[in-house]
């Protein structure tokens, strides 16, 4: 996990000369300036790309760091600096960076700093040749205009809406994300709250915790079969992917709306196909949001939209917040709309 930046970069560079702007539709494994791609499948990374990292969270052997440090020695040192190592920067998140040190040794000097705002990085990351940003620093024009001597910002995640994309550009510093973090432990996290929200699993669980009722699931009825029940999905990326093959194995009706994503992928899948959001969210007994968040996606999921679901389905939401207004759960729960909604953060509000 600690070091899908740094695998990120070392794609960049990959693909010919150092840190290059790319165009914004291009995809490659280290995707500069663009959406996800929404895509699991290495035949999209394009004619000459290299697929999707498929590292995950194994620890690369012997041979694979060998290889990874005589690259970053071949190109990263001769294009970000003569005759000595670069600094690469860890904004947040990561206390111990041992495996991209192990990576970069002899080619770069790898730094965390343990910040959780925008400044407590001044005075401490001017200098950087690289920076990983994760989940808590946002990388603002402020901080961009002190930079003198980055060459790339690598989010260690697949969202990189924490940069000011726009004023990187314009000081000619590539933006790249990692579309493949966490795949499979978000996927892991949408089904298992929806499941346990069907079930009753975490209710119940608060209950006899509180010695509050009976020793009895009557508390929870009616609990609904999961079995058949209509999965929706809005966004068929590379989570959105791994929800459905998870969703289908316990037996679900699983549909997806994706109006960017190709003709193929339904039956490829085994999962149906629905064109318009109206009619997803008219079946959606559980409705799981897998979409980045843009112009178009934000507050996609509001009062309105809520109102066309079935009563009592579920939302989950593992995406970004603000895809969906939050501030109108409270009140479809209260209605019985949804029985049930669980946001990304894990708490209810009004989304940024």
């Amino acid at each position: 996990m600690a070091a899908v930046g740094v695998q990120a970069w070392r794609s960049c560079l990959e693909n010919g000369a150092p840190f290059p702007i790319p165009d914004f539709r291009r995809k490659t494994a280290c995707r500069p300036y663009a959406e996800d791609h929404w895509s699991p499948y290495p035949e999209d990374a394009g004619p000459g790309q290299p697929p999707p990292s498929t590292r995950g969270y194994v620890k690369p052997g012997p041979d694979a760091i060998h290889s990874a440090r005589a690259r970053w020695r071949k190109l990263g040192v001769r294009s970000l600096m003569t005759g000595s190592k670069s600094d690469v920067v860890i904004t947040d998140f990561i206390s111990n960076p041992d495996l991209e040190r192990e990576i970069l040794r002899g080619v770069a000097d790898v730094r965390v700093l343990n910040a959780t705002r925008e400044d407590e990085l001044a005075g401490r990351i001017e200098t950087a040749h690289a920076i990983i940003p994760y989940h808590y620093i946002v990388i603002s024009e402020l901080t961009l205009n002190r930079l003198q001597n980055c060459k790339v910002i690598v989010r260690g995640g697949v969202g990189f809406d924490n940069v000011d994309v726009a004023r990187a550009r314009e000081r000619g510093i590539p933006v790249c994300n990692v579309p493949d973090y966490g795949t499979e432990d978000v996927a892991d996290a949408a089904v298992g709250m929806a499941v346990s929200m069907i079930r009753g699993v975490a209710f119940l669980n608060s209950r006899l915790r509180a010695a509050q009722g009976p020793w009895s699931p009557s508390q929870a009825a009616p609990l609904q079969r999961i079995r058949g029940s209509v999965f929706a999905i809005i966004g068929l990326g590379r989570i959105g992917t791994a929800a459905a093959l998870r969703a289908k194995a316990l037996g679900m009706d699983v549909c997806f709306y994706d109006p960017y994503k190709p003709d193929g992928y339904a039956k490829a899948l085994g999962i149906r196909r629905v064109e318009t959001l109206e009619d997803t969210l008219g079946q959606a007994f559980t409705l799981s949001i897998h979409c980045p968040l843009t112009d178009e996606t934000r507050r996609l999921i509001d009062a309105e939209a809520i109102a066309r679901m079935p009563d009592g389905a579920y939302l989950v939401n593992t995406a970004r917040g603000a895809i969906v207004d939050t501030s109108a759960i409270p009140d479809a729960v209260a209605s019985g709309r949804l029985a049930g909604g669980r946001d990304r953060r894990f708490r209810m509000g009004t989304a940024p």
